[in-house]
């Protein structure tokens, strides 16, 4: 289950980019 929590970390990372 680590690399799910991996995918949505990186997934959080890249929204947060799009908002700034």
């Amino acid at each position: 289950m680590e690399l799910a929590l991996s995918l949505e970390k990186l997934t959080n990372e890249k929204l947060l980019k799009l908002h700034d």
